[in-house]
């Protein structure tokens, strides 16, 4: 259901002290906090809003966290129709203006704006979210209350991964790269293919676990494929149709935003695939289908046809089908052409998703 807005006009005081100022406080009352245990209880705290845009009798707000007792109240308030109130300081004045919370934007051309106007004025959080209000009321008050000389009330914000700030603290060029992937051996000693291959990999090079679902492997790009190649070759058996599905992931903010102490945990600065000897002479032919999927951009056709273009020129290409490109040939070739795909992806892409299934021992190809 889509709920209607009617918004009322800012009247010319709100409008004027609004146009003046630089930024805002969202005011959290004591009676709005929930399950919050930074703040004191009976004290109103004060979130500072870094980005606020009134234009055509809406207010946006940009709030540095979404997971923060403001984000919290904004929430309540656009659900359950209640209002909230900012405090706003223009050249001479102070105002209380109460809102109502019409709408929520965490993509799209007004985020972006906003985004780009913050990181312009040199703020050092990103946007998480943007907030779309609606005038109420407003009161004048004698001063700024004193919570909102405060700074750095939201001390957890969300940064994006191409966040100035982050480049300038000189992390890595080379981003973690993830990987979540299951193996399907059509075998009646599956559990024994598969955990005995599992077992078998050196994964000290990469952060991993396991459950009862599926393996992830967390680290540098050449480790990880490393890791995922040598355990599909060691649970490779002559005659048994297998196959493993993975979903690989460079990029990430998540991976982008880990503490120090996680980040020393996957990163792993050799460059020797720790894998490579003991494997180096399993082979078999495999098919392969992978959808590459570039994160975050308008023309994300391109980059999908550069790669097709080089499976086409290593031959390898098997054909293009709806959602999907299918490759055959040697594992050790389709793991050599994935390694460049990703190295492609860490430098043109930013941000970029890669599904794909592995197949050995195909019925059709056994019965030809």
């Amino acid at each position: 259901m889509i709920r209607q807005i009617e918004r009322a006009p800012f009247d010319d005081n709100a409008r004027e002290v609004l146009m003046h100022a630089e930024s805002c406080w969202l005011e959290v009352r004591p009676e709005d906090r929930r399950n919050s245990c930074s703040e004191k209880l009976g004290e109103t705290s004060y979130y500072r809003c870094p980005e606020i845009l009134l234009q055509d009798d809406v207010l946006y707000l940009g709030l540095a966290a979404e997971k923060c007792p403001a984000g919290s109240l904004m929430t309540q308030a656009l659900w359950f129709g209640k209002t909230v109130s900012i405090v706003a300081r223009g050249a001479d004045k102070v105002l209380r203006i109460r809102l109502h919370a019409d709408w929520c934007h965490i993509s799209g051309g007004m985020f972006k704006k906003l985004l780009e106007h913050a990181r312009a004025a040199g703020h050092s959080e990103d946007l998480a979210v943007v907030w779309e209000t609606s005038f109420v009321s407003e009161e004048e008050l004698p001063e700024l209350p004193k919570g909102a000389y405060q700074q750095g009330v939201i001390t957890l914000f969300e940064m994006h991964y191409d966040n100035p700030e982050l480049i300038r603290n000189e992390m890595p060029m080379e981003k973690v790269l993830g990987c979540r992937f299951s193996l399907a051996p059509m075998s009646d000693d599956f559990i024994d293919i598969i955990l005995s291959s599992i077992a078998k990999v050196d994964t000290s090079r990469v952060w991993s676990m396991t459950d009862e679902l599926s393996t992830v492997y967390r680290g540098r790009r050449i480790h990880v494929l490393d890791a995922l190649k040598a355990c599909l070759l060691y649970s490779y058996r002559s005659g048994v149709h297998m196959t493993m599905n993975a979903t690989i992931s460079e990029g990430c903010p998540g991976d982008a935003a880990m503490d120090e102490e996680h980040q020393n945990a996957v990163w792993n600065e050799s460059d020797t695939r720790i894998n490579e000897e003991e494997m180096k002479d399993i082979r078999f032919p495999a098919v392969l289908k992978f959808a590459l999927y570039p994160m975050g951009r308008e023309n994300y056709l391109e980059p999908i046809g550069v790669i097709i273009q080089h499976a086409r020129d290593r031959g390898i290409l098997e054909r293009t089908q709806f959602y999907a490109t299918v490759l055959k040939g040697d594992i050790h070739e389709l793991f050599s052409y994935l390694e460049w795909v990703c190295a492609y992806g860490e430098e043109h892409l930013g941000h970029y998703v890669v599904e794909l299934s592995a197949a050995v021992n195909l019925p059709e190809e056994e019965e030809a």
